[in-house]
């Protein structure tokens, strides 16, 4: 009876040093930023998706209060021709280049995000649209999704 009270003993132990690593996931409510301006130039419609992706990560009560300026640049290359010398896919550019002030302590970070994602033309001019659609909606996550991280590392 009582090795098996001991042994029950020494397995609560090593279960709670296993759980204690200091293993903390970054959330929504943990972070500690607030974004009074952001100013985005480049195309209207990625501007707005941008500013309403990382306004949702900001907190009225954040301790860092910050401004962001951001220019964006989209830029659309061929990618590949066939034989026939028709477009098969586009190379889908996006750069961002911002600039992050503390509005505390005036200090400003300076960083430039680039992602590069290609498309296939469809056999349709629709499709084609749909797929440039698509693939700069996915260049607008990885741009946010870079940003966003930088934030929480500097201002966390």
């Amino acid at each position: 009876m009582q090795k098996m009270i001991s042994n029950i003993l020494v397995f609560i132990i090593v279960l709670t040093t296993l759980n204690s690593c200091g293993y903390q996931k970054i959330s929504i409510s943990e972070q500690k930023f607030t974004i009074d301006e952001i100013e985005i130039n480049g195309d209207k419609r990625t501007s707005f998706l941008i500013k309403r992706k990382i306004e949702r990560f900001s907190r009225e009560d954040g301790l860092n209060k910050l401004a962001i300026s951001i220019n964006l640049g989209t830029k659309k290359n061929i990618h590949e021709k066939n034989i026939q010398n028709k477009v098969t896919k586009y190379k889908l550019s996006l750069t961002a280049e911002t600039k992050i002030k503390d509005l505390k302590t005036f200090e400003v970070v300076k960083r430039s995000y680039s992602s590069n994602i290609i498309y296939n033309v469809g056999s349709r001019y629709t499709d084609t649209v749909k797929n440039e659609k698509e693939a700069k909606s996915e260049l607008i996550d990885l741009i946010v999704n870079q940003l966003l991280d930088e934030l929480k590392i500097n201002y966390n």
